[in-house]
């Protein structure tokens, strides 16, 4: 049985042909013959003794060294071979003789002796008893039996005759940690393999013959199993908790849940993987001493009295929603903290993992950031169960709060018997908004006037929903003989308006007896008649013209319906139609379009009501009106800002509220008599909202908000708009000019050139987190540019380096970093120079202190860096090698640098350049490595360093990944250095070396320009693509201006507004201290204020106050709170004079606000008061004080609701207040004066609907989401610099699935270059199409923040579209089936024929040579498809004619040589 097991494999028959050779020399049948008849004793006995032999050697060659190999009675001979002291041919011949011996004879040493055909028996004797006596394994030793007798222990394993299987002993020994070398079984196989060997993983299957049971553990247990395997889901008790550890709107497993299950599993070395990526690893063992590891903090009693200097619960989560962490149940334990979040109270609730989450909470607290952090690597924790059961119960049974402490000096946290050391924090990406805000401008439009087709359609649809306050839109656009063919169509239009209003939802068909277009949102129905019935909305072409009646055209209408006619831009309308009143009549640039409503005789008595926003004597009137189900029809005049537009919409909003209309008159008027013709004609059309301004009648309308106007800025400077997308790269607006004075030791310069830097491309891509560059927050926002050249104020020509904004047309620099430029120089030259020869003289000659004739290892020798170190080292006379990535770049070096020999030269991409080193220097290594590469390749640069050498780190890949380094460093006395200018920018000392050296390496001739490239000022995110390939040789650069230009101002390049404070002057913030008061004035601060005035009747009244205030004065903000009651024109005075006193009021934020909500029936003169005086009243006192006191205000913003500008119910009072601000900011408009009312929604995380939250859920008020506060702040900028004095933004929540058009598939081409999806197969991985490591990391980040999809670096080399396509399927909640009938689809169209060559027998294709070229010719067969489009990017790029040759078919033909003729 053990022979036939052993002859599957191939290293068995060499040896058993070994045997069979000796077998025959002495006449005896061969080992096969032997075992197959085993009808003797003696050739039993000697099969046996062969088959342990061939044991022996199967052993020794599969490398498996026992300490020991005994053998008893024949087992000798095989012990004695294994020991070399016989050999094979020996060991035969005595087992031949012993088989001949009697049975059951016992061979002992003697036997073996006389059985050994050996000239020295006796030292054979020796050498035998010699190694038996030293056997002698301790207990607890494997043993591995190779003879027939059976051993019970434990550490036996026992290969029986009994078909025990080799392999799976083997396996068992693997398990115990040897490593047979199994390869050597079997043959040899040489690489590479030819195309046509099978796969060996589809033979390999799992074995599920048996049921193995497990237990399930619910506490925390030791255990001796080698792995354990969790799955998560909420739908468990045990996992529901984690729920609540929700970050940035994504459930996250909590990095102490890892913990918690190494913990269950008591490993000694773990590791956790996910997807076949190891997320956590490291080791946990027993702490003996304890006691002497933890660090000792003081004892804690109790939290001072002083309110201000506590944050509560509610502040610390509000602070932590406002960063992304939408923390909820166990995971929102922090019960207070002090204001610096040094200590706290955490309240235990018997979960170990959420409440060491909480521990970690007060790491990312204690941080001045709203960037979002995660915890992604943890030194050690030390947990004492038994101490910190003893610590619960020392306290309160109710609460139990446990003190915990953040040591920030020492990077320690520690609460009960819990102490977690060195925490290291990491910023992700922040999910990109689901929904963009919708913003528009509210903006009075005549019934009767010139518009743009869109604006008519969005104008009508408004005034339908205003009259009708309908929530589902009918309608129906009949296309027919009368509709002009190059129109479009107006349901299109209606879509996106109805997607731009909460609530509404459409129905909308085009009835055609003609082929439409598909359009989304829209049905079609193939008939010109169309059978809907209860149309709110009738849409036709010429229906005045050519129709006498309109009766036709009302029967599909419902009640309240409307018909929109398409007329001739020339069409006449008659005065004779009585059966419909002509609501509205615009032109656009080709038609004219009416709208009609069914005129309506009502015999219907009116109440008329005249309200005013200056006292509310009207309210008990119009409230009885409404109680009796009266006809209202309220009316103002405009002789004070009214806010009765505010009051009607909501109004309307409410329980009866379709019997109010409304008639403003903001225009000279007859005096409001409902008998005067003048009203009386306008009444007659039973308008829900009349308004006379501009000497014509109109409404208040909402239109989409134009782009942002651009312009030609004195100062533009280039950024990206969303990290990690470099196609997001625009130009702004700066802040700088000459009159803005500078810091002390600041220079303005005139930029020229700037440069593209690694780094740069670092940061745009994602690939490094802005808190590894800078720590500060004023810093995170602008890092990419970090040198110049350009010309000062004074026109004189320098060169230098700056900490951030460098890409821009003005930039301040510090005057210690710039130098003259000489005069051979350009400024282009100039321009190659700063940042790479700073790094080099900083990196080898000050830090590194490098001697003439050191070795130096330079790694990518032709990037900037490289190529200035090549410099720098040739000067010093160093032994130089060097690494490149290209054949291109090692040919330019042997023609720019003879004196590097061609075989110092070696590659970037992978890590041969390590046998180089090793060569070359003989395994001395090198003194000095500039190192620049990551991962494998770091740690091989790490082994070619020489004793004492010195590894010079300006990557920063690795070190933000805080990625580990081999202690043989420590071995060979040699350092690492990590390399970071941005530390000289903070040091007077070292960068007047910096600088110094430079200059003087300027005079000596080793400082010189480098080659480069150079891109326009528009090509911004080309120049980084472009350096992303990794080809260039030397330097990028951008050019901004043309250095012979006299003006140093001239700088042509429109760019997009931006929103910047004048450090000169004041900021003032009414209702500063309020949720969004306090974010508002952050971002005043980042954009450069350093003067606030908030003005708030309370003042400072908690600590989260106090701990805004605090942090903007540690950034050299001047802070100013003030109590003055500005709802008096006196307390506004004074608050304008207080603000004046610190600097000129450059711009005034009202956002004071009051809510007293009630249904209309229910509200009072007190409630109106009330909502008015924080809102109307101190509008109206600041536009009168400023007027006087602020002759340099540029911005007056108050913000408004949209309850104001489309209804709220129960929010009259507040509705009409806002309307009043509104008037207000159009009245000073219309002056000249700055002015702006912002229409919010609902605001998340800080607003009024967010305090009134238990939990930071997303809600949806009125079909909108609440508009996250960051959200708010970022569409300032467009706000703000619009010329319109009433804007607004909401978010309106989706009301149906995305279209397929804005999908993954399609943003991913879109990386990868791909214009025609049809040019490529699906089913190639991404690394195929063109796909390296710095596009890869941008899809990663693009399929993270914008479509929820996670895939690992590693994962998306692997990726495929056709798998991408099915990820989205899934996450859609799209069937399989319709994703492989898009698959399909699109597969299928590129075979489809073209027409016009589809019968030619031959087709001349596309190639690069014009018709006068000259060339070869090429001809081109199709494949099975039959068509020549996929063979597109093939012929493309050929340097020939391409012909095509293919089979016509209408002249089909019997035989080949006909095809061919």
């Amino acid at each position: 049985m053990l022979a036939s097991c052993l002859k599957q494999f191939s290293i068995f028959k060499d040896f058993e042909t070994r045997i069979n050779q000796i077998l025959v020399s002495h006449k005896i049948k061969t080992l096969q013959d032997i075992l197959d008849t085993k009808k003797k004793v003696d050739e039993e006995v000697l099969g046996s003794i062969c088959l342990q032999l061939i044991l022996v050697d199967i052993i020794t060659e599969l490398e498996l060294s026992p300490i020991a190999v005994s053998g008893d009675s024949c087992g000798k001979i095989p012990t004695a071979y294994y020991h070399n002291i016989i050999n094979l041919e020996e060991a035969v011949s005595a087992a031949i003789k012993f088989s001949k011996v009697k049975f059951g004879c016992n061979m002992n040493l003697k036997t073996l002796s006389n059985l050994v055909d050996s000239k020295d028996k006796e030292l054979v004797m020796a050498n035998y008893i010699t190694y038996e006596n030293s056997i002698n394994p301790s207990k607890g030793t494997i043993t591995l039996n190779l003879s027939d007798l059976r051993l019970n222990d434990e550490d036996n394993l026992n290969l029986e005759n009994g078909g025990v299987n080799l392999l799976g002993l083997l396996g068992r020994l693997y398990t115990e940690g040897y490593l047979p070398q199994i390869h050597k079984l079997y043959p040899e196989i040489k690489f590479p393999v030819s195309r046509g060997t099978s796969m060996i993983s589809p033979s390999i299957q799992w074995n599920h013959e048996k049921s193995w049971y497990t237990y399930k553990f619910t506490e925390v247990t030791s255990s001796e199993a080698e792995q354990r395997e969790y799955k998560i889901s909420y739908l468990d008790a045990e996992h529901q908790f984690m729920k609540g550890h929700c970050i940035d709107g994504r459930n996250l497993l909590p990095a102490t849940r890892y913990l918690d299950f190494v913990w269950q599993t008591y490993a000694r070395i773990f590791e956790i993987i996910e997807k076949d990526s190891i997320i956590v690893s490291g080791r946990i063992q027993p702490c003996p001493n304890a006691s002497q590891q933890q660090v000792t903090f003081p004892n804690f009693n109790s939290f001072c009295d002083d309110k201000l200097e506590i944050l509560e619960g509610d502040d610390i989560y509000r602070e932590f929603y406002l960063r992304g962490y939408n923390y909820s149940g166990l995971f929102k334990s922090i019960k207070r903290c002090n204001t610096d979040a040094s200590i706290g109270l955490i309240k235990w609730k018997d979960n170990w993992c959420a409440f060491m989450d909480n521990m970690l909470q007060m790491k990312i607290l204690q941080s001045d950031t709203r960037l979002l952090s995660v915890p992604v690597g943890i030194k050690k924790i030390i947990i004492g169960p038994l101490k910190h059961a003893d610590i619960v119960n020392q306290q309160n049974s109710q609460e139990r709060l446990l003190p915990v402490y953040m040591n920030k000096n020492c990077n320690c946290i520690k609460s009960g018997g819990v102490e977690i050391h060195g925490v290291h924090v990491k910023s992700i990406f922040k999910k990109k908004a689901r929904l963009e805000p919708v913003l528009e401008k509210n903006v009075f439009i005549p019934n009767n006037c010139p518009l743009e087709l869109e604006d008519v359609v969005r104008v009508n649809t408004q005034i339908i929903l205003e009259n009708t306050l309908e929530n589902n839109f009918k309608a129906v656009e009949v296309v027919n003989e009368f509709t002009d063919i190059n129109a479009k169509h107006i349901l299109g239009f209606v879509y996106k308006t109805l997607e731009n209003l909460p609530v509404i939802i459409p129905d909308l068909t085009i009835s055609s007896n003609t082929s439409i277009n598909e359009t989304s949102g829209i049905k079609f129905e193939t008939v010109t008649l169309t059978t809907e019935r209860n149309i709110l909305l009738y849409i036709g072409s010429k229906i005045l013209e050519h129709s006498n009646s309109l009766k036709q055209f009302f029967v599909p209408l419902n009640k309240n319906g409307f018909i929109l006619t398409r007329e001739d831009i020339s069409f006449r309308l008659r005065k004779d139609i009585t059966e419909a009143d002509v609501l509205t009549d615009y032109v656009t640039p080709n038609e004219r379009i009416i709208l009609l409503r069914k005129k309506v005789v009502e015999n219907v008595k009116t109440k008329f009501i005249e309200v005013s926003s200056s006292s509310f004597d009207w309210l008990p009137e119009l409230q009885n009106a409404l109680t009796l189900r009266n006809d209202v029809t309220v009316y103002a005049t405009n002789r004070d800002p009214e806010g009765i537009l505010g009051l009607v919409n909501c109004v309307r909003r409410e329980t009866n509220g379709n019997l109010v209309k409304c008639f403003f008159i903001m225009d000279d008027a007859p005096k409001f008599d409902p008998q005067h013709s003048f009203y009386s004609k306008q009444l007659s059309k039973n308008l829900a909202v009349n308004v006379y301004k501009d000497n014509s009648w109109g409404t208040y309308r909402h239109l989409l908000l134009e782009e942002t106007p651009r312009s030609n800025s004195e100062h533009s400077y280039a950024y990206f708009k969303s990290r990690g997308d470099i196609s997001s790269f625009e130009w702004f607006e700066g802040p700088l000019s000459e009159e803005v004075p500078l810091k002390e030791g600041r220079i303005l310069v005139s930029t020229c050139y700037s440069s593209v830097n690694f780094k740069d491309i670092m940061v745009a891509s994602g690939r490094v987190n802005p808190e590894i560059l800078q720590s500060h927050r004023l810093d995170q926002e602008f890092l990419i540019g970090f040198e110049f050249s350009g010309k000062d104020l004074s026109g004189r020509r320098i060169a230098g380096m700056t900490d951030t904004q460098g890409i821009s047309s003005y930039v301040t620099f510090d005057s210690s970093l710039v130098w003259k430029i000489p005069d051979s120089w350009t400024l282009e030259d100039a321009a190659t120079v700063p940042v790479v020869y700073s790094t080099v003289i900083y990196a080898l000659l000050m830090v590194g202190d490098m001697k003439p004739s050191s070795s130096v290892l330079i790694h990518s020798a032709t990037g900037g860096i490289g190529l200035a170190a090549l410099n720098i080292c040739l000067h010093y006379k160093c032994k130089i090698y060097v690494t490149v990535g290209t054949q291109e770049k090692r040919a330019y070096l042997r023609e720019n640098y003879p004196q590097i020999p061609d075989h110092h030269i070696g590659n970037s991409r992978d890590t041969s350049f390590e046998q180089m080193i090793k060569r070359e220097t003989r395994n001395k290594g090198v003194d000095f490595i500039l190192n620049s590469l990551s991962e494998d390749k770091l740690q091989a640069s790490v082994r070619c360093l020489g004793r004492g050498g010195k590894f010079m780190e300006i990557g920063k890949y690795d070190l933000a990944n805080d990625s580990s380094l081999n202690l043989l460093l420590m071995e060979k006395e040699a350092s690492y250095q990590g390399i970071f200018l941005d530390d000289v920018f903070r040091n007077f000392e070292k960068k007047s070396k910096v600088v110094n050296r430079l200059v003087e390496g300027i005079e000596a001739g080793c400082v010189k320009p480098l080659p480069r490239i150079v891109f326009n000022a528009d090509e911004v995110e080309k120049s980084y693509r472009y350096m992303m390939t990794g080809t260039h040789i030397g330097r990028i650069l951008i050019k901004l201006r043309n250095e012979e230009e006299d003006s140093v101002h001239y700088f042509q390049k429109i760019s997009k507004p931006r929103f910047f404070c004048d450090v000169r002057y004041t900021y003032v913030v009414i209702g500063g201290l309020g949720g969004v008061g306090l974010e508002l004035s952050d971002w005043l601060v980042l954009r450069g204020a350093r003067k606030l005035v908030l003005s708030s009747r309370s003042g400072v009244q908690n600590g989260y106050h106090l701990q805004r205030i605090n942090i903007w004065t540690t950034y050299g903000v001047e802070v100013k709170i003030s109590t003055k009651d500005v709802t008096t024109e006196r307390g506004c005075e004074d608050l304008i004079t207080e603000a004046n006193e610190l600097g000129p009021v450059d711009a005034i934020f009202n956002l004071a606000v009051v809510l007293k909500d009630s249904l209309f029936e229910n509200q009072t003169h007190e409630n109106f008061e009330a909502s008015f005086a924080p809102k109307a009243r101190v509008t109206l006192h600041l536009d009168r004080v400023t007027r006087k006191l602020c002759p340099k205000l540029r911005y007056f913003v108050v913000f408004s609701s949209v309850s104001c500008g489309r209804g709220n119910p129960g929010q009259s009072n507040y509705g009409m207040a806002n309307s009043v601000m509104e008037r207000i900011c159009e009245n000073r408009k219309r002056e000249g004066l700055p002015a702006v009312a912002i229409q919010w929604g609902a605001i998340g995380e800080v607003g009024l609907v967010a305090k009134m939250q238990k939990e930071n859920k997303e809600l949806v008020i009125g079909g909108t989401l609440q508009q996250k506060i960051s959200s708010c702040l970022e569409v300032l900028d467009v706000l703000l610099k619009h010329k319109y004095p009433v804007v607004s933004s909401m978010v309106v929540a989706e009301k149906h699935q995305k279209s397929d058009r804005f999908n993954a598939v399609e943003a991913v081409a879109q990386v990868l270059g791909i214009k025609d999806m049809r040019t490529i197969s699906q089913y190639a991985i991404f690394a195929e199409l063109g796909m390296d490591s710095m596009r890869g990391t941008e899809i990663v980040q693009l399929l993270e923040k914008d479509f929820e999809i996670y895939v690992t670096s590693k994962d998306v080399r692997n990726l495929t579209f056709a798998k991408l396509t099915e990820i989205e399927a899934e996450k859609t909640g799209k069937s399989g089936e319709v994703v492989n009938q898009k698959l399909s689809k699109n597969f299928l169209i590129q075979f489809i024929p073209e027409r016009e060559t589809v019968q030619l027998p031959t087709v001349k294709l596309i190639s690069r040579v014009d018709l006068q070229g000259e060339a070869p010719t090429v001809l081109v067969l199709p494949g099975v498809e039959g068509v020549f489009k996929p063979l597109q990017f093939l012929t493309n790029s050929l340097n020939a004619y391409v012909v095509g040759v293919q089979y016509n078919y209408s002249k089909p033909e019997d035989n080949i040589e006909e095809i061919a003729q």
